[in-house]
């Protein structure tokens, strides 16, 4: 968020993690494209939305999310400092 606006990048990441979620961002771009991704078609509308449509999937369809883009999911689990995946695991018993 520069100026007011908001880009796309997390807030707060520092230069080696925005470099990585750059590189998440275009990779996931193209598996989204091929249809192998968890995220919904959305995410291919801009780099906001992008950020949105993983967030919603991060929390939403953790267990989906973890095993179509484990870099992503590790990435975003570790800027929300949340896992939901494993909240999902114990809901089932299998923590």
């Amino acid at each position: 968020m520069e100026g007011g606006e908001f880009d796309g990048l997390p807030v707060g990441l520092g230069d080696e993690r925005t470099e990585l979620w750059e590189r998440l961002r275009v990779q996931e771009e193209r598996r989204l494209r091929r249809g192998r991704s968890a995220l919904e078609p959305y995410a291919l509308t801009n780099e906001v939305e992008f950020l949105a449509v993983a967030a919603e999937a991060f929390f939403q369809t953790p267990d989906r999310m973890r095993e179509s883009s484990p870099a992503l999911y590790r990435l975003l689990a570790d800027y929300f400092q949340q896992d939901p995946a494993a909240w999902q695991a114990a809901g089932r018993g299998q923590a």
